[in-house]
Formats: structure tokens, C-alpha cells, sequence
């Protein structure tokens, strides 16, 4: 019975929402018409803080020219220009957007805006298994501009869209190269902190209910022993979309007691990161984001090369350029033995860190390219601005 009350309350909200939202739209149009509208949107409920904070950032001074709105399907957060939407659903009675802009793939829309994706990966990590993978082509189709991070992302989209719309039947969205702006984010933050000594190391696995096959399989065989045979205090930081899984819980609970491990699930990863020493994985697209952020080492964990090889994930970058910025270990044995020389400067990987971050394009520049896209769609849609 409580539930239903609350469920009630929160579509109510939401339906208040709705309305609010179209009457603030409306106004605008009718008081400010050369004004345009960018509907920034967070379908995944659970992902919502992870990206909140950066496109909000990314957004923030765009000038008189235009009107930033949020949506979300979080009734908490109420802040100036955010809106509650219970339901993607609602998305299609939300009149008069000019842009529809999200990070995380929507099947659903405001009427007639363009519509906008700019993926929230910084690397060519799979996009999701090989089953789903036309059922993914067929939703990201739905877009008119993707916005992507660098070059080896491009060249995973257009060979998506090679794949699966050979006799060019489908109408397939622009791809831009535009930078990844998270990183742009936390880099600029990173010149005014000081780094601290420590004696941490960060385990961040995949989403294990899209790669069970992938995904550290003995995470807690992993935990015990690093806990056991090392110095290190382990911090997990589970995939958000993993936090309130049982799986998850029971790891947490299991090792609570144990002085030199501490779990983390925080929106802002920014000192978790710089203050460790080295970041586990298995093919986490964080992976990534952590070495050109912090320029340690990565400890890929992978427990079925062979399977990746022959579905040929071997040619992404994502998986040739490994090395580059960290260690492989198929094994327990070789892991433990990795993160003990960790310390000496075995692994020291910047210099070629830093040569594949330097391939970003618009590196550092991703907020002032994601306008001036954005300015030119407009442009090509509207005519230019009297």
C-alpha cells in the first residue's frame, strides 16, 4: 500500500512537471523566439549522476541564445531548470525543443527536435554484446548527430553501420569527432590538487549483467587475496549499474570487516582516482578515462582471451592498445604478481599514455567544439541567427 502511495505522489509530481515544463517552454517562445531550446535528457535512472555534473558544466554559458532544460527521472532533484519525468513515455507530450541531447542511448523523444548523442565512452569499448548488437544499431539509428570522443569511436560506429545497413536503407546518423569532455573536466580540475601519498588500489569491474562472460568471475577470490598477499588497501568501485545488485551487497558485506578494504560509490571519482596506485579491470571502459586522468597503469584481468579473439574484439583499440597503458594478466598468479611490482616503477607507462591521449583532436577543447556543432546544426536546420 505504501509503495502505490508513493508511486502516486511521484507521478503526480511528474505530471506537475510536465505541465510546468511546457508552460516554461511556451513563455519563452512567445517572449524570446530567436531563443533556442536544448532538452538535455538522462533515460538510465541509475547513470544520471555520473554524467549530471559534467553537462552541466559542459552547457553553462551558452548565452542569451539559448535555454538549457534538464530532465530526469529523479523526483530529488529539484534545481533550477530541471524537470521530473517519471517516464520516458512523457517524453513525446514535451512541445517545442529544439534539441534533444543525451549520453545515454534514448528510444524515445520530444517531438520534432534533433536529436543529439554523444557517446559516453571514451574509448572504442564494445558497445554491448554481440546478441544485442543489431538491437542496439536499430535504436542508436534514431539519432540525427552522434557526438564522439575520438577517432577509434568514429571508425567502431561507421564499421556498426557498415554491418548492419549494407544496401544503405536506413537513414544513419552524422558522426562527429568532438573530444571527451569528462576528461577535459577533470583535468582542468586536476591543476589545482594536490596529490596525496597512498597505498590503494582501485578494482573497477565491468557491468556484469551485459558482460557475465567478461567480467572478473572470482571477484572475491581477487579481493581476498590482494587483501592477504599485499600491503595495498583495495577499494571496489563497482559499475554503477551494479551498485544495488545482490552480487554487489554481498561482496561489500563480506569484506566490510577487513581494515584495508572500503568500497566506493561515489558520484565524483576525482580523488579515488588520482590518490591510488594503480587501477584492475577487465575491459571497464573506465579503464581509460583513469590512465590518460591519473597516468598510472591499468591491470587488465582478463579470464577468456580466447573468446575475445574470436569475436574478433581483438581489433578494436580498445583491446590492442592495452598494453599501452597497462599490464594484461589472464591469471590470479600473474595478477598478484603485477600489482606487487607496481610500486617500483615496472610499469611506468606515461610516456605512451600520453601519445595516445595526444590523438585526441579536440582534446582539452570538447566544450568549445560541442558548440560550435551545435550552432552550425542550428544553422543548417533554422538559417542563420538576424
Amino acid at each position: 500500500m505504501f509503495s502505490k502511495i508513493v508511486t502516486f505522489i511521484k507521478f503526480f509530481f511528474s505530471v506537475y512537471d510536465l505541465i510546468r515544463l511546457n508552460f516554461f517552454i511556451l513563455f519563452n517562445k512567445i517572449f524570446y523566439p530567436k531563443k533556442k531550446i536544448i532538452f538535455i535528457y538522462h533515460p538510465t535512472r541509475s547513470l544520471t549522476f555520473n554524467n549530471k555534473n559534467y553537462l552541466e558544466q559542459l552547457f553553462n554559458d551558452y548565452g542569451k541564445d539559448y535555454l538549457i532544460i534538464n530532465g530526469n527521472q529523479i523526483s530529488t532533484i529539484r534545481e533550477k531548470g530541471s524537470f521530473y519525468i517519471i517516464n520516458n513515455f512523457f517524453l513525446k507530450f514535451i512541445f517545442g525543443t529544439n534539441i534533444f541531447f543525451t549520453t545515454y542511448i534514448s528510444d524515445d523523444f520530444t517531438p520534432n527536435s534533433i536529436r543529439v548523442y554523444m557517446h559516453h565512452d571514451i574509448y572504442d569499448t564494445p558497445l554491448v554484446n554481440n546478441k544485442k548488437l543489431h538491437e542496439f544499431y536499430n535504436r542508436v539509428i534514431k539519432y540525427n548527430y552522434l557526438f564522439l570522443p575520438n577517432k577509434q569511436s568514429v571508425k567502431m560506429f561507421e564499421n556498426l553501420f557498415a554491418k548492419f545497413n549494407e544496401n544503405k536503407i536506413d537513414k544513419i546518423p552524422e558522426l562527429f569527432e568532438t573530444g571527451y569532455y569528462k576528461l577535459d573536466f577533470l583535468n582542468d580540475k586536476k591543476k589545482f590538487y594536490q596529490i596525496k601519498e597512498n597505498q590503494n588500489i582501485i578494482i573497477a569491474p565491468t557491468n556484469f549483467l551485459i558482460w557475465p562472460e567478461f567480467c572478473i568471475n572470482n571477484l572475491e577470490e581477487v579481493i581476498a587475496t590482494l587483501l592477504r598477499e599485499t600491503k595495498y588497501k583495495i577499494i571496489y568501485r563497482p559499475h554503477p549499474s551494479n551498485w544495488k545488485h545482490p552480487d554487489v551487497i554481498n561482496v561489500i558485506k563480506k569484506f566490510s570487516k577487513f581494515e584495508k578494504f572500503n568500497y566506493d560509490t561515489s558520484i565524483d571519482y576525482f580523488e579515488i582516482y588520482l590518490n591510488s596506485q594503480c587501477m584492475i579491470t577487465d575491459l571497464s571502459g573506465t579503464a581509460y578515462t583513469y590512465s590518460f586522468f591519473t597516468k598510472k597503469p591499468v591491470i587488465f584481468f582478463s579470464q577468456n582471451e580466447k573468446l575475445l579473439n574470436n569475436l574478433n574484439y581483438d581489433q578494436l583499440s580498445y583491446f590492442k592498445d592495452r598494453e599501452k597503458i597497462g599490464i594484461l594478466c589472464e591469471n590470479l598468479s600473474g595478477l598478484i604478481n603485477s600489482v606487487l611490482n607496481i610500486k617500483n616503477g615496472n610499469y611506468n607507462k606515461i610516456n605512451s599514455i600520453e601519445a595516445l591521449e595526444n590523438n585526441f583532436t579536440y582534446l582539452g577543447k570538447t566544450k568549445y567544439r560541442t558548440k560550435n556543432l551545435i550552432d552550425d546544426i542550428l544553422i543548417k536546420i533554422y538559417g542563420k541567427k538576424t
